[in-house]
């Protein structure tokens, strides 16, 4: 039941920004997707949490990356030490572009 609410509010979020006729096709979706990740994340063991926009770590430039809550501190929430996503990187693509070409990429390689 969460996550279909998380999923509503993700929808309604897209709609709004698509709506606006002025977001870009990546961008402008990060924070509705950020928060999807986020409130879906929190119901899992370990939690995970997202984190948008990425620094390069030396393999690219990543839009986002999954970490798990061993990498913040429990109590504060501060981080500890991010470094590698534990969970795995995300490139954010526009909903035209077959997902097939993304995942075989040159780009997605590095990562």
């Amino acid at each position: 039941m969460a996550k279909a609410f998380h999923l509503e509010i993700f929808l309604n979020a897209v709609r709004g920004v698509h709506g606006t006729s002025g977001g870009t096709q990546e961008t402008s979706y990060y924070t509705a997707l950020n928060n999807l990740l986020d409130g879906v994340g929190h119901a899992l063991k370990p939690k995970v949490r997202c984190v948008m926009q990425l620094k390069n770590q030396g393999a690219g430039h990543p839009d986002g990356g999954l970490f798990t809550a061993e990498q913040f501190d429990r109590t504060s929430g501060e981080v500890k030490n991010l470094g590698t996503p534990a969970r795995g990187v995300i490139e954010v693509k526009s909903p035209a572009e077959p997902v097939n070409d993304t995942a075989t990429s040159q780009q997605i390689s590095k990562y």
